[in-house]
């Protein structure tokens, strides 16, 4: 394809003699045809195990038939705190010119010495069809005693929705280890009651 496009342009003689082509001359070529180069997406493994527990929560979706209006699809997540725990640092021209002169500063800056454990905080959060709810910051690391106070806060989201609106709303968590250890179990079955939440082990289906 590049050299019957490179032979309409003119750029390689009919008896098709052996030529250099630059690397830009077939990427420009490439991205005129094909557009520009897209990331590869990973997509998650469903184990056998895992097909099963998706089979059995699309057969709860359709038994109770409820949609997507009524559930509260909630997650966390852990963002570090210091402002050096990114992997790639990137420098303007100008440093660059300092670094290749051996500025110590730049360099300093490019090689700082990082702890172990930078400083973290934890965003619990959800969403739902009436919209998000408050975000959760929980200080130190994850386990079921925190996951279990940001349950008390899930559930005065849950009753709000159905003073509001008169909806019974699901809440849906993954399959972290603190969703399902003894003490978030027996809350989750205390505040919500079983029917009222769900566990579902297939990472695309947590839409947010």
């Amino acid at each position: 394809m590049i050299n019957s496009v490179l032979l309409q342009k003119k750029e390689v003689n009919k008896n098709n003699k052996q030529i250099t082509v630059s690397d830009k001359t077939v990427n420009n070529i490439l991205k005129e045809h094909y557009g520009r180069p897209k990331k590869i997406r990973k997509v998650f493994y469903l184990f056998k195990e895992q097909m099963k527990k998706r089979y059995k929560f699309c057969e709860n979706i359709l038994n109770k038939k409820l949609n997507s209006e009524e559930i509260m699809f909630t997650d966390e997540t852990k963002i570090n705190m210091s402002t050096y725990t990114n992997y790639y640092k990137r420098i303007v021209p100008e440093d660059q010119r300092k670094l290749k002169n051996g500025e110590k500063t730049v360099y300093k800056l490019l090689n700082r010495q990082e702890k172990k454990f930078e400083p973290s905080i934890i965003i619990e959060g959800g969403i739902s069809y009436y919209g998000i709810i408050w975000l959760i910051l929980l200080d130190g690391t994850m386990n079921d005693f925190s996951y279990v106070q940001a349950l008390l806060f899930y559930k005065e989201d849950i009753d709000k929705l159905l003073t509001n609106y008169g909806v019974n709303i699901l809440l849906e968590q993954d399959g972290a280890t603190w969703h399902s250890t003894k003490a978030s179990w027996y809350l989750l079955n205390k505040l919500i009651k079983e029917e009222g939440w769900f566990h579902q082990n297939s990472p695309d289906l947590a839409f947010p």
